[in-house]
């Protein structure tokens, strides 16, 4: 799909760890592989498991490693892909994409369709999808308390020396203090000479940087920039 849809140059296929920082965070990636095991989720010949802190480290670089686990993925600049599959089905299947046409309802037809009003005018469908992320349950009240916004940060990370060159992250990390507090992904990318988040637009990373700043300085009491270094630096060898 990537292929067709996109550059196969915008994918870079990677492998992804995901890294517990302690006992408990171990215990709880354990019992969650375990269960998505007995779920019927593939795991043979995908996700490696190991609850070995020396192997954890030896895998992932990460000096203070309880366990860990990998396994295949990958990068893609999400809004270029999504951008393209609507090009691809416009061109191939007459897709009609209105675009700034706001939905003002959406009701059962009674025939088993749905009818959505927009300030365009009425539109008839099958199925209706509702793509409205963290504040899903602002229109389906059956969904409160089961999809909730949440806060996130992103930051550019430049690597030291010490990470440059041959010592380049090879990874995508998910480094966990807690399974429902702080955690860390660090992305790298084959065709940047440096590892880190790659943010798209400037402006966002204006915007984040600053947010970020002044939220950790709130929390921490710390300086973001010593918080961050001291936090990420401190991971890997």
């Amino acid at each position: 799909m990537v292929r067709t849809a996109s550059s196969s140059r915008d994918l870079h296929r990677s492998c992804h760890s995901d890294v517990a920082l302690n006992q408990s965070c171990a215990d709880d990636f354990h019992a969650a592989l375990q269960e998505f095991a007995a779920d019927r989720g593939e795991v043979d010949g995908i996700i490696e498991w190991t609850s070995d802190p020396q192997e954890a480290k030896r895998w992932t670089r990460c000096v203070h490693a309880y366990a860990a686990a990998r396994h295949p993925a990958g990068s893609i600049w999400p809004y270029k892909f999504v951008t393209s599959l609507l090009r691809l089905s416009i061109d191939r299947f007459s897709l009609n994409l209105q675009t700034n046409t706001p939905v003002l309802s959406v009701s059962p037809s009674g025939d088993g369709n749905w009818i959505v009003e927009t300030e365009r005018g009425s539109v008839r469908a099958a199925k209706v999808v509702f793509a409205t992320n963290a504040y899903t349950s602002t229109l389906l009240p059956e969904f409160t308390n089961k999809i909730v916004p949440t806060r996130g940060q992103c930051s550019v990370v430049v690597p030291t020396r010490a990470y440059s060159g041959e010592r380049l992250l090879t990874h995508t990390y998910l480094l966990c203090w807690s399974t429902v507090g702080e955690c860390s992904a660090t992305s790298t990318w084959a065709d940047l000479p440096t590892a880190g988040f790659r943010l798209l637009d400037p402006a966002t990373i204006r915007w984040s940087g600053d947010c970020w700043r002044r939220e950790m300085e709130c929390t921490t009491g710390r300086p973001a920039g010593a918080h961050r270094r001291q936090r990420h630096t401190s991971c890997y060898h």
